[in-house]
């Protein structure tokens, strides 16, 4: 700080800080590159932009996330594809360093857990539409035909649900007689 300056004076900070104009801000900053003097077309450079790509996608989308979220996916994605390597090298017979493979585990779970990327329960709920066109085809299917072991078949068809359910062929048949010898 020089004397002309008061303690308090943040000028030259706040100077440093303001957007600059797209020829002037890095490739990196610019999204045309991914990591500065990274060749895209190695193993190691392909692996890692998928990585990003990936983690990004599962965050909600690069387009979302803040430069510090992409910086901490950038990261995991370097951590990873190293992970990659040593799994690699354990694979084919080669010593690992096991406490820094278990570390570096252990980082890329916090980098990942702090972004947010996690697993995202896929709703497998079947729809209505689903639910009869399975139906349908269950019901046209010959009764002679063979149930695979382990197959469940739906009841006949009743005009109106008896069951209360509101399900059509929601009925509670009984068991035969020869399911129970």
């Amino acid at each position: 700080m020089s004397a002309t300056e008061a303690p308090g004076d943040r000028s030259k900070l706040v100077k440093n800080f303001r957007v600059r104009t797209p020829n002037n801000r890095s490739k990196v900053t610019n999204g045309s590159k991914l990591m500065p003097g990274l060749d895209g077309r190695s193993v190691w450079g392909r692996r890692f932009y998928d990585l990003c790509a990936s983690h990004a996608a599962d965050a909600g989308g690069p387009e979302i996330l803040s430069e510090a979220q992409l910086s901490l996916i950038r990261r995991a994605s370097a951590l990873e594809v190293t992970l990659e390597r040593f799994e690699l090298d354990m694979a084919e017979g080669r010593d690992v360093d096991l406490d820094l493979y278990a570390r570096a585990a252990g980082h890329l779970r916090r980098i990942l857990e702090t972004v947010g990327v996690g697993r995202v329960a896929k709703d497998t709920t079947p729809t209505i539409a689903h639910i009869v066109a399975q139906y349908d085809v269950l019901q046209a299917e010959p009764a002679s035909a063979p149930t695979p072991r382990g197959a469940t078949t739906l009841p006949p068809a009743s005009p109106m649900p008896t069951s209360g359910h509101g399900c059509p062929g929601a009925t509670h048949a009984e068991p035969n007689a020869e399911a129970a010898e």
